[in-house]
């Protein structure tokens, strides 16, 4: 979690704080993500008091109001588009909306959604975003559980495009639909790209990060190695920049940099880039005048930004 915020110049020099923790006004509890919006206001997401605070380039509280989807993860997801609503995905678990997994293997159906909270009127909104199913493997140890994901499976997912609608693909595929305001289909693109096999060395390393945990956790190591799947998901992420265009991750061979196709709102096709460094893979890019930021680590896993000018054809 985040407890300060600092400003750097375009060099990378530092230039101020711009907020610390603290009680009040500015101050921050547990921030785990931000997002500026016309390069005016910081919004910054603080977990620990479930708010939304916005910041001015200096530091001054301009505005704050309750998250309106009461979730955490790693990275805050959530997106601000033009006329300045809040879009955060949810979803809906099984019949009764909970997350009530068994021991062993468990398929977990999922209603998609995108929740909006509208700035101006503190209106609350949702678009249905399609079902998609889960799967884990459950193992419980007395009164404590592990839960594991299964690597490369196939999954839904989208992105909001700040001037109305959404993009969205089921990762198995290269066919990314974009959808209206209502999450209707109103455009298809579809791309022809071969299968990316699992290779053995990346199977390899998700089941010894089980085993290494010791020799009871052997059981589980077995069932993840069993519910892998021979190929990769054909696309990493969804990503739109400031100009409203799609950036598509595609998969790309183990160890290899980032590759991605752009497409403007039409679903034309504006070219393709790849990135001559690796961004974390838990942080996406961002692209923002002309720029490509994107957060590095080390080989000690310490963060930096970089930033690369777009090529020509992109600009």
């Amino acid at each position: 979690m985040a407890s300060e915020i600092r400003a750097f110049d375009s060099s990378g020099t530092y230039l101020h704080k711009v907020a610390a923790k603290g009680e009040g006004p500015g101050e921050l509890g547990e921030a785990n993500g931000m997002i500026l919006v016309g390069d005016t206001i910081l919004w910054v997401q603080d977990h620990s008091k479930w708010t939304m605070i916005g910041l001015s380039p200096d530091g001054e509280e301009l505005a704050r109001f309750p998250m309106h989807v009461l979730s955490h993860g790693y990275i805050w997801t959530g997106t601000v588009d033009n006329l300045g609503r809040f879009w955060k995905p949810d979803a809906w678990f099984g019949k009764g909306g909970r997350y009530e997994p068994k021991d062993g293997v468990n398929e977990i159906a999922m209603r998609l959604y995108y929740k909006s909270f509208d700035t101006s009127t503190n209106t609350v909104d949702s678009v249905y975003m399609g079902d998609d199913v889960g799967m884990n493997f459950v193992q419980s140890f007395g009164t404590s559980r592990a839960h594991y994901g299964i690597p490369f499976r196939a999954t839904r997912m989208s992105a909001v495009d700040p001037d109305g609608g959404f993009w969205q693909v089921y990762t198995s595929t290269y066919r990314v639909a974009r959808l209206d305001q209502k999450g209707d289909t109103v455009l298809v693109v579809e791309v022809a790209m071969d299968p990316v096999p699992v290779g053995s060395d990346e199977r390899a390393t998700h089941i010894e990060r089980i085993t290494e945990r010791g020799q009871r956790f052997q059981r589980a190591a077995e069932a993840v190695a069993s519910l892998i799947p021979e190929t990769k998901p054909l696309i990493q992420k969804l990503i739109v920049d400031d100009r409203g265009r799609l950036w598509v991750e595609r998969e790309v061979d183990a160890g290899a940099n980032p590759v991605y196709d752009v497409f403007d709102r039409a679903g034309e096709f504006w070219g393709s880039i790849k990135l001559d460094f690796k961004p974390d893979q838990f942080r996406p890019i961002r692209v923002r005048h002309g720029h490509i930021y994107a957060v590095v680590l080390d080989e000690w896993d310490v963060p930096s930004i970089v930033r690369a000018d777009l090529p020509d054809v992109l600009r």
